[in-house]
């Protein structure tokens, strides 16, 4: 059944007419990042990250699968390369983040088609509100991990708040956690204020002290406004 589904995978892949158009390839995978928190209303997103081995390869769509069944998402990442150009022979890296949609309630496995050793579980639970989230959160532009004068790893977020009618938007705190020692999970808060109170700005700049560094390749997922996420991959 596995090998059913993904040939016809394979037929789905897009294809161009004549021969000097960009032809459509499998990308590698080698990091799957899930991160967690998400309920049945949220729009679900995951992060796959790889390498290409000149710098001819872009990268392209993705072709995802839900089987609710067996609560099993199944991903499959395209990628294109331009014929007839000169490539220069080099490792590049590349991330794409997909989203997958809603997803029921339940415990869900994804995995990676062309890489069976790469999977990752995610429980998703029910809402306890009938909003998207259980706060508002800003508009995320920029977020990265960076280090203090005395070494300390600092997480640095950015954004520009809408325009509103009436108010402000103003951000205050923040909730981080470590995710499977790949993925930091971040959801900042902001709330709405009277336009005459103290703090109105049209952005803003956010630091939050980390208590531990991540290694190797690692995701920073921030939830946004609007039930977007911003996402940045790392390598240390």
């Amino acid at each position: 059944m596995k090998r059913v589904f993904f040939s016809l995978l394979l037929l789905s892949i897009p294809t161009f007419a004549g021969k000097t158009g960009p032809s459509a390839e499998i990308a590698i995978i080698d990091k799957l990042f899930v991160p967690d928190g998400y309920d049945d209303n949220d729009m679900i997103e995951v992060v796959v990250a790889g390498t290409f081995p000149d710098s001819c390869h872009q990268v392209g769509e993705a072709i995802t699968r839900i089987d609710e069944s067996t609560k099993t998402v199944s991903i499959m990442q395209l990628s294109y390369r331009e014929p007839g150009v000169m490539c220069v022979q080099m490792t590049s890296t590349f991330s794409h983040t997909i989203k997958i949609g809603h997803l029921k309630q339940g415990h869900y496995n994804f995995r990676v088609l062309n890489n069976p050793e790469i999977s990752r579980q995610l429980t998703i639970k029910h809402a306890d509100v009938d909003g998207t989230d259980d706060f508002l959160y800003p508009p995320v532009e920029f977020a990265d991990v960076v280090h203090s004068q005395d070494g300390k790893p600092v997480l640095v977020v950015k954004g520009n708040y809408p325009l509103m009618k009436k108010g402000c938007m103003k951000t205050t705190d923040a909730i981080i956690h470590y995710q499977s020692n790949d993925t930091l999970v971040v959801q900042p808060k902001a709330v709405i204020m009277d336009e005459t109170e103290q703090g109105c700005e049209s952005k803003y700049e956010e630091r939050y002290e980390l208590h531990d560094s991540l290694a190797g390749k690692f995701l920073i997922h921030v939830r946004a406004l609007n039930g977007q996420s911003y996402n940045r991959v790392e390598q240390n």
